[in-house]
């Protein structure tokens, strides 16, 4: 070996197994033959080491000694990516996770997805917010069955069309319609009932009809 390629295994420094016993703050002492010296966590290594971790070590420059990579594990400690600052994961082309045990989510602050179409396919969907607003051009719904709880509803539309094959609706107290013009119309029969009925027109009261019962 010639005098530069020596000066550069020198300054590399040796690699070394070790054992990992415990951890010291941001540090872990780890094992090395009859030693028991610091080592971090080197900037490549992004499995978070735990007690018993058999480990690969860089011998080179001052103490701590960076740990380069998590060789095996025998405890049955969760394996754990950890990253400090952002990170930023790129790739060319699709990119897919799988989980055979669930997958969750969890973000101290928003949480943002930007895609040109976005798709949500599960057996059943749970979604629980303090406050929920969803902005859209349009919007289509296709539902097997659909159930409504609401302590109180609000809607503001311009305009409102309705194709029902039959409708059914209860109110238990007072049902009030002000408009300045209502038409109401049936092919068959239209029945209005109550224990007390009033028709009262202001101006006047028009009935028209083939025949006209009252009694």
């Amino acid at each position: 070996m010639d005098g530069a390629a020596g000066a550069m295994a020198k300054g590399a420094g040796r690699q070394l197994g070790a054992v990992v016993t415990g951890r010291e703050g941001a540090l872990w002492r780890v094992r090395v033959h009859d030693r028991q010296p610091l080592a971090r966590r080197g900037r490549g290594c992004l499995v978070q080491p735990e007690p018993g971790d058999l480990v690969l070590l860089l011998a080179a420059g001052a103490e701590p000694w960076p740990i380069v990579a998590v060789l095996e594990r025998s405890s049955g400690a969760s394996t754990r990516l950890v990253a400090e600052g952002d990170v930023e994961l790129r790739v060319g082309g699709r990119l897919a996770l799988h989980a055979a045990c669930g997958m969750s989510v969890a973000s101290g602050r928003d949480c943002a997805v930007l895609a040109p179409r976005l798709r949500l396919q599960a057996a059943e969907a749970v979604a629980q917010a303090g406050g929920l607003s969803l902005v859209a051009e349009r919007a289509r719904f296709e539902l097997g069955q659909l159930l409504v709880r609401a302590a109180r509803s609000e809607s503001r539309v311009g305009r409102v069309l309705a194709r029902l094959g039959q409708a059914l609706r209860r109110v238990a107290e007072t049902d009030r319609v002000r408009a300045r013009e209502i038409d109401a119309g049936a092919r068959e029969t239209l029945a209005v009932r109550g224990r007390a009925t009033v028709l009262r027109g202001e101006k006047s009261a028009t009935v028209h009809g083939g025949q006209i019962h009252c009694g």
